[in-house]
C-alpha cells in the first residue's frame, strides 16, 4: 500500500495544484465582478451629476465631488462581500493547496500547472461576467492546455534530489540551450504579433472657417 502510494502522489499533487488554480480564478473574476459593480454605480451617479443644471461657478465644486466620490466608492470596493468573497478565494483557499502540491509532487511538475489558472479564467470568466471569447483567446488557451499537458505527461513522476552542480551541468547542457532560445523566440514572436496596432491620426481638415476649401 505505501509503495502504490509513493508511485501515485504525484497525482494528488497535480489534483492539489488543479484545485487551487480553480479557486485563484473564481477569486479574479470575483473581484473583477465587484470592480465592474461599483464602476457601474459610479458612472450611474456621474450621469446624474452631469444631467443636473450647473452653473459656471460651480465647475470646480462638481470636480471635487466627483473626486471624493471615486475616493468613496475605492473604500466601498473593499467592503463588498464579492471582493472579500474574492480574496478568500483568491489568496486563503489556494495556500493550503499549493503547499500540499509542492509537497507530493516535484515542483517542476507542479510549476507548469500554474498556467491553468489562465486556462479556467477563460472558463469562469464568459460565464460570470458576459465576457466574449476571441480566436487570440481560443488559442492561447489551446497552447496554454498542451503545454500544461505536455509538462505533466513529460515531468519526473518521482521524487528526486539534485545538488547544485548536477543542475549547473544541466543548464549547460545543448538540449537546455536549445530549448530556451526556443522559448525565447516564441515569447518576443508573441509580443510582436499581439501588440496593439497605433491608429494613424486624423489628417486636419482643409475646411476654412467660411465653409469652404481653400484655393
Amino acid at each position: 500500500m505505501s509503495t502504490f502510494f509513493l508511485d501515485s502522489q504525484w497525482v494528488l499533487g497535480v489534483l492539489c495544484s488543479l484545485l487551487a488554480s480553480l479557486f485563484s480564478a473564481v477569486g479574479t473574476v470575483l473581484q473583477k465582478h465587484a470592480h465592474m459593480q461599483r464602476l457601474r454605480q459610479s458612472q450611474q451617479s456621474r450621469s446624474a451629476a452631469q444631467r443636473s443644471s450647473l452653473r459656471p461657478g460651480d465647475v470646480e465644486s462638481a470636480d471635487a465631488k466627483s473626486e471624493n466620490e471615486e475616493e468613496v466608492s475605492s473604500g466601498l470596493l473593499l467592503r463588498s462581500p464579492a471582493w472579500l468573497l474574492g480574496l478568500f478565494f483568491l489568496v486563503a483557499l489556494p495556500l493550503p493547496f499549493n503547499c500540499a502540491a509542492l509537497t507530493l509532487a516535484d515542483q517542476s511538475l507542479i510549476t507548469p500547472l500554474f498556467g491553468v489558472t489562465l486556462l479556467l479564467n477563460q472558463i469562469v470568466a464568459p460565464a460570470l461576467l458576459s465576457e466574449t471569447l476571441t480566436c487570440v483567446d481560443l488559442f492561447s488557451t489551446a497552447a496554454i492546455l498542451i503545454g500544461s499537458t505536455v509538462s505533466v505527461a513529460m515531468a519526473s513522476h518521482s521524487p528526486a534530489a539534485m545538488t547544485f552542480t548536477t543542475l549547473s551541468s544541466l543548464h549547460l547542457a545543448p538540449a537546455f540551450a536549445i530549448t530556451q532560445c526556443c522559448v525565447i523566440g516564441f515569447i518576443v514572436l508573441a509580443i510582436v504579433l499581439l501588440r496593439p496596432r497605433t491608429q494613424q491620426p486624423a489628417e486636419p481638415s482643409t475646411v476654412d472657417a467660411s465653409g469652404l476649401p481653400p484655393s
